[in-house]
């Protein structure tokens, strides 16, 4: 009777199980032209290194490869961050002191919004979002970034923690 009820424990506890690799930055629509401009930032926020092979980026209902441009190895470490870029050498033209792992993958981000997510080598979704135009970064050379699970427009900070925008407000004097 204990046998089964680990079984079942083990069962039930199993899809809890959650991935630490999310989507933290999306550069969907920079300023200027967006082809080969584009980029996601992923980040690894658990305590272990997830190993990348196989992973896929979903994007226009199509599962796009990932293939390391830049960078060791397509392990992701605690705390890391890494690009996926829809042009790499463009991003790393774009970002030249990038010194950070870059993956480029086919894609071309829609700039009204859409659904994308990361899967793994299995197949299931580990994060994703769907985003839209009404959270910022139309065309005016910000990203969208994730700081504490909420979604910002936010300055560019690939391979980096996220800053968030703030609107610059200037003091009158009317004395």
């Amino acid at each position: 009777m204990m046998k089964y009820y680990l079984i079942l424990s083990f069962i039930i506890i199993l899809p809890c199980v959650s991935s630490s690799v999310v989507i933290n930055e999306i550069m969907y629509d920079p300023s200027g032209a967006d082809g080969g401009h584009e980029w996601i930032e992923i980040y690894n926020n658990g305590t272990e290194e997830v190993y990348l092979e196989g992973y896929v980026l979903f994007e226009a209902n199509t599962n796009h490869g990932l293939n390391l441009i830049q960078g060791d190895d397509m392990i992701i470490s605690e705390d890391e961050y890494i690009i996926i870029a829809d042009n790499a050498q463009t991003f790393i033209q774009d970002y030249e002191n990038f010194s950070r792992t870059v993956i480029d993958s086919s894609f071309s981000l829609l700039n009204t919004g859409e659904y994308i997510a990361i899967k793994n080598s299995d197949g299931n979704i580990v994060d994703f979002i769907s985003y839209n135009y009404s959270l910022g970064g139309n065309g005016n050379g910000m990203s969208l970034c994730r700081i504490n699970n909420t979604w910002y427009e936010c300055i560019p900070t690939p391979g980096r923690e996220n800053i968030g925008y703030q609107e610059q407000f200037y003091y009158v004097n009317r004395t």
